[in-house]
């Protein structure tokens, strides 16, 4: 329901006065994934626990929008910095993050297909190549995760945990980088997402799991990439199924 803290990458770049990073041959992603060809017992097992325990495969399903206002701090710079951000979602694939950065603001879109980024200096297209990124972390939203692997339009395996008091899914698809789940076998909360990024393996522990309207949502994130100082995202507020203005997601001319 959020875009993870993986999408910061631009907005650090953006802090230091440097291009984005290379995505390092990321090939994007299509959105047509081919149907399981069956899900082993115990994998099914896990999902159906964590779309339980996030609030229910209908709740998930009714999730039309969101709107999420945090923080996110960054060391990236050599010191820690906290700004704000604010993520507004409109399933299935309109997705913005403003950031407050202490140059001014700084915002990421994808909508329709189309990627840019507006900030100071204006508003700058990115290719599906440079976007790369952004488009991955969109593919790995927690809610797209969970509502296409029950569906079956997701691939959904049982992988090892290395730890018994979890349990682990890979959830992947025809384009789609896979991700691990680690989901906590007492209570079905997700603790844990882990893929590959052109930064090598990143892992995002989820903790301060709170109710909102009936789903579960980690108000903590840290997002961890090999030698890599870690980033840290958390929520104030998050709102479901509210009006988001049409503008948000139009690029400007």
């Amino acid at each position: 329901e959020v875009i993870p803290v993986a999408q910061l990458d631009l907005f650090a770049a953006d802090l230091r006065r440097k291009p984005a990073p290379s995505p390092g041959g990321y090939q994007p992603a299509s959105y047509i994934v081919a149907p399981a060809p069956g899900q082993g017992d115990a994998a099914k097992m896990l999902l159906n626990k964590a779309i339980a325990s996030k609030g229910g495969l209908s709740k998930l399903q009714g999730i039309k929008t969101v709107r999420v206002e945090g923080t996110m701090t960054s060391q990236s710079i050599g010191e820690p910095v906290v700004f704000p951000v604010v993520t507004s979602i409109e399933y299935p694939d309109r997705f913005r993050v403003d950031a407050s950065m202490p140059q001014g603001k700084v915002s990421q879109v994808f909508a329709d297909g189309a990627y840019w980024v507006e900030g100071p200096d204006g508003v700058r297209s990115l290719t599906a190549e440079q976007a790369g990124p952004i488009r991955a972390a969109v593919e790995r939203d927690t809610v797209r995760l969970l509502v296409g692997a029950a569906a079956g339009t997701l691939i959904v395996r049982e992988v090892d945990a290395e730890n018994p008091q979890v349990g682990a899914i890979e959830v992947s698809g025809a384009g789609i980088a896979p991700v691990t789940l680690v989901i906590n076998r007492d209570n079905g909360l997700i603790e844990k997402a882990r893929y590959a990024g052109p930064d090598g393996r990143s892992e995002e522990h989820y903790s301060d799991y709170r109710n909102v309207s009936g789903i579960q949502v980690p108000f903590h994130t840290v997002l961890r990439r090999g030698g890599a100082a870690p980033i840290e995202r958390d929520v104030k507020t998050i709102r479901y199924n509210v009006p988001l203005p049409a503008a948000l997601f139009t690029r400007p001319s």
